[in-house]
């Protein structure tokens, strides 16, 4: 079985629910398309939807220093409070900058994220890519692709499943847990006693009324 998940909320979903939370890490690099700041732009871009990830700390993870915005980030064993006055108030001042970074490039913000992640999505040209790894307050621009998580077979894990595994040494699949049922009915049957019982006499015999009992 495979799940598909965009690299935005791969990053986002390391840091919700967190108790303590800690700093969230940067977003990857793909072929050299992090920035690598003022004076080096990167040209190997193409148009598409980027994720644009900012350098202040998220919501979860700030613990201030920037003046006029108390610590957001929850201390040991608490969770963070997005509905606190500090919080909204700190991720306002992060859509700012977001939308202020955006405009330098003509760019229009898709969506924005500030609790778990400083970032934006947006559809970019190349130009308009290659520009903002230049600024000064971008610290990575990620492709917003698809991502295929596999989890391994529960059955090949446990050892069932395969030439030597254990549905192979007992039958095959097909007949695996068929004993089990059968000696789970037996047992719920009692000593030859039908599974289902008729019900009394008197119950079979209403007709509309309440019998006097």
């Amino acid at each position: 079985m495979a799940l598909f998940v965009t690299s935005t909320l791969v990053a986002a979903g390391a840091m919700v629910g967190v108790t303590g939370a800690a700093a969230a890490p940067m977003a990857p690099g793909l072929g050299g398309i992090i920035g690598a700041g003022i004076g080096q732009p990167v040209t190997d871009f193409t148009a598409g939807r980027y994720i644009v990830t900012l350098a202040d700390e998220a919501v979860a993870t700030y613990t201030g220093g920037v003046d006029g915005f108390a610590a957001t980030t929850p201390g040991a064993g608490a969770r963070l409070d997005p509905q606190s006055r500090a919080s909204e108030t700190y991720s306002d001042y992060l859509g700012d900058k977001q939308k202020a970074v955006a405009a330098s490039v003509d760019a229009v913000i898709d969506y924005s994220y500030t609790l778990a992640l400083n970032a934006f999505a947006a559809e970019l040209t190349a130009r308009q890519a290659a520009k903002l790894s230049a600024e000064k307050d971008v610290v990575a621009i990620t492709p917003d692709e698809l991502k295929h998580v596999t989890a391994t077979s529960s059955t090949d894990f446990m050892g069932l499943s395969g030439d030597d595994g254990v549905w192979a040494k007992t039958g095959g699949a097909e007949t695996a847990g068929g004993g089990r049922r059968h000696r789970r009915a037996r047992h719920r049957s009692g000593a030859g006693e039908p599974l289902l019982r008729r019900r009394p006499a008197r119950h079979d015999a209403w007709r509309g009324s309440v019998p006097r009992w």
